[in-house]
C-alpha cells in the first residue's frame, strides 16, 4: 500500500520552511512558530526498519502515514476551511491511530 515517495526528495533536507508551523497557545491564544516534524524524514526512517526487518509494525505505520498523505493529495488545492475541516474529520483519527500503534510497539 505503502509507496517509496517523499515530499522532500532523497539526499534532500528540510529547510526551516518545511519544519516550521503555526500554533495558537491553549490559553492566551498567541500565535506563534513551532517546530513540527518532517513526515518524510519519519516515513524514510520507518521504510528502512521496513526493509531491514519486514517489519509488520513498520508496515502498519507506513500505511497510515500514506493514509496521511492521501488525505492531503485529496486537499490540495481546497479554501483553508474546507481542509481544516477534513484534516479534523479525516487526519486526526489517522493521527490518533497511528500514536496509539507507535505508542504500544515502542513501549
Amino acid at each position: 500500500k505503502f509507496r517509496c515517495r517523499s515530499p522532500v526528495s532523497e539526499g534532500q533536507h528540510c529547510t526551516p520552511k518545511h519544519n516550521m508551523g503555526q500554533a495558537s497557545h491553549p490559553l492566551t491564544g498567541e500565535t506563534r512558530l513551532i517546530q513540527v516534524a518532517c513526515w518524510a524524514h519519519a516515513r524514510r526512517d520507518l521504510y528502512n526498519e521496513f526493509l531491514r526487518n519486514r517489519s509488520p509494525s513498520a508496515e502498519r505505520a507506513l500505511n497510515l502515514i500514506s493514509d496521511l498523505f492521501a488525505v492531503e493529495a485529496g486537499i490540495n488545492g481546497l479554501d483553508p476551511e474546507m481542509r481544516l475541516a477534513a484534516r479534523l474529520a479525516r487526519s486526526v483519527p489517522l493521527l490518533e491511530i497511528l500514536k496509539s500503534h507507535l505508542d504500544t510497539t515502542l513501549a
